[in-house]
C-alpha cells in the first residue's frame, strides 16, 4: 500500500490454505489523520442573551488541542483573541451588549491539533465563519462634533455610519428641530463604503454608510447645529455637528528657544488653528538689523511639544527669534520676540590652545636641536685647531708691539683693514718664528700666519 487513505482504515484478515486445513489471521489497520475543523453558529441581535460558536472536529486521533480563537473585521483586521471552553465551544461575552454589541460583528477563526500534520506539513488546522449581529445604526467613532467654513463659502457636514441591517429613516434637522429642505442650498449625498470605527479598544476599518450634507454658500442663518438621525427596526441613533465660522489661527502657545551647536532650537505648543490645517513660521534676526528672516518649519512632535532648528548663526552674535502660525484664511499675531546669543564653541578655543602649545614645544625642541648639532660641529672644530690656539694668547702679545698707535679720526673699518694688511704683509720688525710647545712634528707659526686672513679669523 504505497499511497494509504483513510478509507484503508479497517479490519484486514490473512487466510492460508493447504490440503490438510486453513489458518486465519486478522489485523486491524488504524489510518490517523489531521483533523478536519466545522463551526457551528448561528446569526443573533445585539441584545441576544445566549451567544457561542461551537468548533467541531473529526481526526484520528480523536484527542485534540484547542487553541485561541481569533476575532478579526470584514477586512481582516485582528480584533482580539479569545480563549474558548475545553470541549472546543466559544462563549461570547455578554456585559457590554447594550453599548457594543455591533462590535462581535465578524470573522471567527478556530484553530485545533491532533498531533498527526496534513500532506502540506501543517499540524494545526483551522476554520472560520462570518457572525452577523444585527442592531440599530450606530454612528462610528470617527466622527466629529464641529466643522468650520468661511462666510459665503461652501462647507460639507459629513457623517458615517454602521448599519447591519441598513437604516431604513435619515433626518437632518437644523437648531430649530426642523427638517432640512434639500435643494439649490443643502444637498444629501448618500455612499456605501468603508469607515473607520473602534471595535473593543482597536481602530479598524468596517462596511458603513457615508452621509454628506453640503451647504453651497455659508451664510449666517447656516451657522447652526444640525442634528442627523438614523434608524432601523432595532432603534435609531443621533449624532449633533455645530456649524462654526472659521478665522485665523492663534499664534504657537509656551515658546522656548535655546542654543544648539551654532544654532537655535525652537519649542512651542499648538495652539487652536482656526478650523482649518495649520502650518507654523519662525522668523529671526540679527541684533541691528531691521527686516526678518522667515523660515516655515516641519516639525517634530514629542510629548505635546512641536520643535524646530534655526542652523548656521554667526558665533558671538544675538538674535531675536517669533512665531506665527497661518491657515487657508490668513496668519495669527506674533508671538512675543526671544532674544539669543551664539557663544563661540568652548571645544573649537579648547583645539586652538592645543594647537598652539603643540606648536610651540615644536620650534622649541627643534632649536634645542639645531643648538646641539651645532655645538657638537664647534667641539669637532676646536679639537682639530687644539695647538694652534693654545697659543694665541702669546702671538696677540707679539703683535701689541707690532702696531702703533692710531689716530681716533683714523679708526674706520677701511682704514684699519688697511694697516692690519699692510703689517702682515711686511713683517719689518723681523719677528723669528715661535715654536709650538704641545705639536708633535714642531709646528712653526710666522708673523704672517698669525695675522693672515684665515688665521684671524679662527681666532
Amino acid at each position: 500500500m504505497n499511497v494509504i487513505q483513510r478509507t484503508d482504515a479497517g479490519l484486514y484478515s490473512c487466510v492460508v490454505t493447504n490440503k490438510i486445513g486453513s489458518g486465519r489471521a486478522d489485523t486491524n489497520v488504524v489510518v490517523m489523520y489531521s483533523p478536519k475543523v466545522d463551526i457551528i453558529y448561528t446569526n443573533y441581535t445585539e441584545i441576544t442573551k445566549q451567544r457561542y460558536l461551537v468548533c467541531k472536529v473529526k481526526g484520528v486521533p480523536e484527542e485534540y488541542t484547542f487553541y485561541q480563537w481569533e476575532h478579526k473585521s470584514y477586512y481582516g483586521d485582528h480584533i482580539r483573541f479569545m480563549s474558548g471552553n475545553q470541549n472546543g465551544s466559544l462563549t461570547l461575552p455578554t456585559d457590554t451588549i447594550r453599548d457594543s454589541g455591533y462590535q462581535d460583528n465578524g470573522y471567527y477563526k478556530c484553530t485545533a491539533s491532533n498531533g498527526i500534520s496534513d500532506t502540506n506539513g501543517r499540524v494545526k488546522q483551522s476554520a472560520e465563519v462570518y457572525l452577523v449581529v444585527e442592531g440599530k445604526p450606530v454612528f462610528v467613532s470617527d466622527n466629529v462634533d464641529e466643522v468650520y467654513g468661511t462666510y459665503l463659502g461652501p462647507i460639507s457636514l459629513v457623517v458615517n455610519i454602521f448599519s447591519i441591517p441598513k437604516y431604513t429613516k435619515l433626518e437632518v434637522l437644523d437648531g430649530r428641530s426642523q427638517p432640512i429642505t434639500f435643494g439649490s442650498n443643502f444637498r444629501l449625498i448618500e455612499e456605501n463604503t468603508s469607515v473607520m470605527d473602534r471595535f473593543l479598544g482597536t481602530e479598524i476599518k468596517v462596511i458603513g454608510y457615508k452621509i454628506t450634507v453640503k451647504i453651497e454658500r455659508l451664510t449666517n442663518d447656516n451657522i447652526d447645529t444640525y442634528t442627523f438621525k438614523a434608524k432601523n427596526g432595532f432603534g435609531q441613533s443621533v449624532h449633533m455637528i455645530a456649524v462654526l465660522s472659521a478665522g485665523t489661527p492663534e499664534p504657537p502657545l509656551n515658546v522656548t528657544v535655546a542654543p544648539v551647536g551654532n544654532g537655535a532650537r525652537v519649542e512651542w505648543t499648538t495652539n487652536f488653528n482656526g478650523g482649518f490645517k495649520q502650518s507654523f513660521f519662525v522668523e529671526y534676526r540679527e541684533h541691528g538689523n531691521k527686516g526678518w528672516k522667515k523660515v516655515k518649519t516641519l516639525p517634530t512632535t514629542f510629548n505635546n511639544r512641536m520643535f524646530w532648528t534655526i542652523g548656521n548663526l554667526h558665533e558671538d552674535r544675538s538674535y531675536s527669534f517669533r512665531m506665527f502660525s497661518r491657515n487657508k484664511i490668513g496668519d495669527s499675531n506674533t508671538t512675543e520676540e526671544f532674544d539669543l546669543k551664539i557663544f563661540k564653541k568652548k571645544n573649537e578655543a579648547m583645539v586652538y590652545g592645543v594647537v598652539v602649545s603643540v606648536s610651540l614645544v615644536s620650534m622649541l625642541v627643534i632649536v634645542c636641536l639645531i643648538y646641539l648639532i651645532k655645538k657638537r660641529t664647534n667641539k669637532q672644530g676646536k679639537t682639530k685647531k687644539k695647538s694652534v690656539i693654545k697659543d694665541y694668547s702669546q702671538a696677540y702679545k707679539l703683535e701689541e708691539r707690532v702696531y702703533d698707535e692710531i689716530d681716533v679720526a683714523q679708526m674706520t673699518g677701511s682704514v684699519f683693514t688697511k694697516t692690519e694688511k699692510n703689517e702682515c704683509n711686511d713683517n719689518k720688525d723681523g719677528i723669528q718664528p715661535i715654536q709650538t710647545e704641545n705639536s708633535d712634528e714642531n709646528t712653526v707659526l710666522s708673523h704672517e700666519n698669525l695675522h693672515g686672513k684665515n688665521s684671524y679669523e679662527q681666532f
